[in-house]
């Protein structure tokens, strides 16, 4: 699994450790988070009174007996006796028969109940109750917290001599002392020095203990993802965006225009939840299938409290565009994927798995299968014309924010940008972990084909990740291809700048079938700001801009 600042510094943090969880099965793990996280997004549903989405994910029987209204009266009947809700404090799965049952812990004003969603094997609900909550002791969670907490303490203070005494025996040969000192350091060469852990909560996932100690920074909140053992010991540590609420749909977006199912992508060895939005009506519609930046990225492509792939999907589709959006494989089969780290390229991280999307859109009721285009934001973005060689039936490439430069160079501009927007983050300590990841880098540029078999990390990513990226010149590829072109960037984008925007106009500003877009306002997500962007513009909620979906559907649409 590669470490890259390429899509957002706060996201690839949390590939600084790929050693987590181990010994689970990887296969049952990734079943049980997609089952999971279905069953979280439902009751958020519920929550923020959303009920004409919520049973559009009911099966037959429930459509029938628990209309809109019926789902609406039940909720607030519910909060009559309960009082108002007020968050989820975890989830959890089991299986009985056929049926997944997901239950998540709410705190309401009064009490605590277990919102019991059963999920069919299509991933319908097929029943939803409400019980008294079966958690854990308070007494055991405050343990397992206070375990947590203290973990944390230990890396805030640089006490890692004691904080590796915690580990279990493969995170102890993964990670010991000298290398945790450099994953906290280099941690806050990009997010800025931490100043406090805010709270922390506990959740139980197969027999492990997982507590997420949120952390305020200087530039951003994490959360710190510590996993206990049966044993109490940690068997695995993250550090990922500090999870929220889902904002609301953007302003743009007519909930009742379009409707959304779950769907799997990629192969049977690599299958991949997705959710495909499609137009309300006949049809057949156009569609888009959208292709993620680095790292382990979600469906919506969640950085802090930005969605832009569910903009995008709700916004496209609310003007008449079907889209598809699904797991990252490197999200979905983490485990799988950092064994095979040595290996991994462009093609296993992000190719293969768009092309499967697209081959599975020609195959489903409703889609013109003449007009499906791949939209990448970021990596994605740098990754489309490699999608559209290898399919020359793909309609069209959206590119947003793909870069053109190497990417060794602009993990380490982006470090470089991020020290200079605080002075106080010059300690000896930042200093030292840049001047290391500048001569990691360098070594990138010194690779052969000799050492393709070599597992040693540089930046990251292993040698045959760099040796796959040289060979492919994105601008180059894109040049050859017939298919119509559209490349958008934010002026205000310290990720991948107008220097990667201006390569693209340089390889391909002469020819008829591609069309550019700069926007002053916006970022990297395509979100408006102004003055410098920040990793903080990513914790304050936003929206991928009106405009950006505005030129991108009558840009699909145009004949």
């Amino acid at each position: 699994m590669k470490l890259s600042l390429y899509n957002h510094p706060v996201r690839a943090a949390a590939l600084f450790l790929a050693v987590t969880l181990l010994g689970l099965p990887s296969a049952a793990l990734s079943e049980t988070n997609d089952v999971v996280s279905s069953g979280r997004q439902f009751v958020d549903l519920l929550a923020k009174g959303n009920f004409a989405r919520a049973v559009t994910q009911f099966n037959p029987t429930m459509t029938k007996v628990v209309p809109e209204a019926k789902l609406g009266e039940i909720w607030q009947g519910l909060q009559a006796q309960t009082g108002a809700f007020k968050r989820t404090l975890g989830a959890r799965a089991e299986k009985r028969m056929d049926y997944d049952i997901v239950l998540v812990t709410c705190e309401f004003a009064r009490t605590n109940l277990d919102v019991k969603v059963v999920f069919n094997s299509n991933r319908q609900v097929a029943g939803l109750f409400f019980v008294p909550s079966r958690s854990a002791a308070p007494s055991e969670t405050n343990d397992v917290v206070s375990s947590g907490r203290q973990f944390v303490d230990l890396l805030a203070k640089g006490n890692f001599a004691a904080a590796v005494t915690q580990f279990d025996p493969t995170m102890t040969k993964a990670a010991p002392e000298a290398k945790l000192g450099e994953i906290w350091q280099g941690l806050q060469a990009q997010t800025g020095a931490f100043k406090r852990a805010l709270g922390a909560r506990a959740e139980k996932l197969m027999g492990y203990d997982i507590v997420l100690v949120t952390c305020e920074f200087t530039r951003t909140n994490l959360d710190v993802k510590v996993v206990f053992n049966s044993n109490r010991q940690v068997a695995g540590l993250f550090f990922v965006p500090s999870r929220s609420a889902a904002p609301p749909p953007p302003p743009y977006v007519r909930t009742n225009a379009f409707r959304e199912r779950p769907v799997t992508v990629g192969s049977s060895e690599w299958p991949l939840p997705g959710t495909l939005a499609v137009p309300v009506g006949d049809g057949p519609w156009p569609a888009v299938v959208l292709v993620h930046g680095s790292g382990p990225e979600d469906r919506d492509e969640t950085v802090g409290a930005i969605k832009p792939f569910r903009d995008l999907a709700e916004g496209l589709a609310s003007r008449g565009i079907a889209v598809l959006r699904y797991e990252k494989r490197t999200k979905e089969h983490g485990l799988r994927m950092a064994a095979q780290v040595r290996t991994i390229t462009l093609q296993e991280e992000t190719v293969d798995d768009a092309r499967s999307a697209v081959a599975k859109l020609r195959t489903t009721e409703g889609i013109d299968a003449r007009r499906i285009f791949v939209l990448g934001h970021s990596l994605g973005g740098f990754a489309a014309p490699r999608i559209g060689k290898g399919d020359p039936g793909i309609a069209g490439l959206i590119i947003m924010a793909g870069s053109t430069r190497p990417l060794e160079d602009i993990v380490i501009d982006q470090v470089r940008y991020l020290r200079s927007l605080d002075a106080t983050q010059g300690s000896g300590a930042t200093l030292d972990s840049l001047a290391r990841m500048e001569a990691e880098a360098a070594k990138v540029k010194y690779l052969t084909a000799a050492d393709v078999t070599n597992a040693n990390l540089l930046v990251g990513a292993a040698a045959a990740y760099w040796l796959d990226l040289r060979a492919y010149d994105a601008p180059a590829t894109a040049k050859a291809l017939k298919q119509r072109i559209l490349v958008l960037q934010g002026e205000r984008d310290y990720q991948v700048t107008q220097a990667d925007f201006n390569g693209w106009k340089t390889a391909l500003g002469a020819l008829p079938n591609v069309t550019f877009r700069l926007y002053p306002k916006l970022n990297h997500c395509f979100v408006a700001g102004t003055g410098k962007s920040t990793p903080s513009e990513y914790t304050q909620p936003g929206y991928v801009a009106e405009e950006v979906v505005a030129d991108i559907a009558a840009w699909v649409l145009a004949k």
